[in-house]
């Protein structure tokens, strides 16, 4: 094992990755499982994110993805998901908080009521995400 994998390498490493279905949150998703992570896979829209799992293990190599919903933009949401995260594993070793929302204005006419929905999920659910994952 070379210097830089001993240092940076996540094989055998447990992750989960939050806005996963699409996007950033798949690439990173595909990047881990690729090399060598068990990943959970998690955002509202579950069945995509199952069939995305599926995907992931289809390129084989040792690393696997486990796709389910779940939901940071509430309580609740974060609650469930702390739940499923803490009944597949007793550890987690990587936190890619990637879900996150966007209300599609320009500055000078984002809705006020908009920001309260968008920092909910963006720094919100990103914190109290976090904290609950904690070791």
């Amino acid at each position: 094992m070379s210097y830089l994998d001993e240092l940076f390498s996540v094989a055998g490493k447990t992750a989960l990755v939050t806005g996963a279905a699409t996007g950033i949150g798949r690439m990173a998703a595909t990047a881990l499982v690729r090399a060598g992570a068990t990943v959970m896979i998690a955002s509202r829209k579950g069945e995509d994110c199952i069939r995305v799992a599926g995907e992931l293990n289809g390129l084989g190599g040792s690393g696997r993805a486990e796709g389910f919903a779940g939901d940071v933009s509430s309580e609740v949401g974060i609650a469930a998901l702390v739940a499923q995260v803490k009944a597949r594993t007793e550890r987690l070793n990587i936190l890619v908080n990637n879900a996150g929302v966007s209300w599609g204005a320009p500055l000078e006419s984002f809705p006020y009521h908009a920001w309260a929905k968008v920092f909910g999920v963006n720094v919100t659910g990103v914190f109290h995400l976090t904290r609950e994952l904690l070791p």
